[in-house]
């Protein structure tokens, strides 16, 4: 075979097309698999915006720097809302309400920074007050925490537990039964001792 008469482009082209295209299929994929989940990170934290202490919220809050650690203007902001969830005042009830604030607030604009770096903008106005959650669950987890909370005063004894006995309702036969018990009992405790010889 003569070696001088062969197109070596056309040999390098059989070896190393194959090659770049399973090349640029990888990078295609990984590249939309960071992608998809990222958008599905979003997706949890939209879904939940308005629970911050829902399970969802918190687990995809807390993958967010593995998605997002290329992303300063997303890292920047989710380094101020775990600021507001660090502070010390949640345990005072009075900053409850001021800190709640806060967090809502820098919740919308985390949330408005990382819809801008998948691809899909949302203004932070409509990321603070455009989520639906209804009132029955607001309701039910505020009677929760008051039951809580009640059940640890009582268990730590700062709260008394009142017990209220109710006289059970009885038919008649075990009521004279249970009087004639009464009545020989009273006998028996008020009968003098005697003695024995």
């Amino acid at each position: 075979m003569d070696w001088s008469n062969i197109d070596w482009a056309v040999v390098a082209a059989t070896f190393i097309g194959p090659i770049f295209a399973v090349v640029i299929t990888l990078w295609y994929q990984e590249r939309s698999s960071r992608m998809r989940s990222r958008q599905e990170l979003f997706v949890a934290m939209m879904r939940t915006r308005r629970h911050p202490t829902n399970a969802d919220f918190v687990g995809a809050l807390n993958l967010l720097p593995v998605h997002f650690y290329a992303d300063k203007s997303v890292m920047e902001r989710y380094v101020e809302l775990i600021a507001v969830f660090d502070d010390l005042a949640w345990f005072t009830p009075q900053a409850r309400p001021r800190l709640n604030e806060q967090a809502d607030l820098r919740v919308a604009y985390l949330l408005s920074a990382m819809s801008k770096a998948v691809g899909r903008p949302v203004e932070q106005l409509q990321i603070l007050r455009g989520a639906y959650a209804p009132q029955g669950w607001q309701d039910e987890e505020q009677a929760l925490k008051s039951l809580r909370a009640a059940l640890s005063e009582i268990a730590s004894g700062v709260r008394p537990l009142r017990v209220w006995v109710d006289q059970l309702h009885q038919s008649a036969p075990s009521l004279v039964k249970s009087e004639q018990i009464q009545e020989d009992t009273s006998n028996t405790v008020s009968e003098p001792a005697k003695d024995v010889v």
